[in-house]
């Protein structure tokens, strides 16, 4: 026995294989040139750069060293410093400076004396104060 075809089977199929195929290929223009309109004179496939990246910047703190019996080995402590510049500092304000750091004015003038006479532009003036030291709140 014999399957008869329908008629225009072939047409048919030949015309449904082509649109299908011309969707796809509307589809995948449509998919590629989407980066290429411009919205506001900015071109969207840079504003969704801008929006999708972004630098986060956080500075971490090293934790306390325990031992294996959490018993504390070692803290970690912020310690500050004030730095001058003696090459650029006033004399008019070097007596205040001397005030606000708690130094007695003729050694701190006698310091920064020395350190333009030699040219220096670095001046540790106090090392390893503490977050929460009283000179700090003089300064700031």
């Amino acid at each position: 026995m014999r399957i008869a075809r329908v008629q225009g089977y072939r047409n048919r199929q030949a015309l449904v294989k082509i649109c299908f195929i011309l969707i796809v290929l509307i589809f995948t223009y449509r998919a590629f040139s989407v980066s290429e309109i411009q919205a506001n004179d900015i071109s969207l496939k840079t504003k969704a750069s801008k929006n999708s990246e972004f630098a986060l910047v956080e500075k971490s703190m090293r934790g306390n060293i325990l031992d294996r019996n959490n018993n504390l080995l070692a803290i970690n402590l912020i310690h500050k410093k004030i730095n001058l510049d003696p090459m650029i500092i006033q004399d008019e304000y070097i007596d205040l400076l001397a005030e606000a750091l708690e130094i007695p004015f003729q050694d701190f003038r006698e310091q920064i004396a020395n350190k333009k006479a030699n040219k220096r532009k670095y001046f540790i003036v106090k090392d390893k104060l503490k977050v929460n030291d009283p000179i700090l709140k003089k300064i700031y």
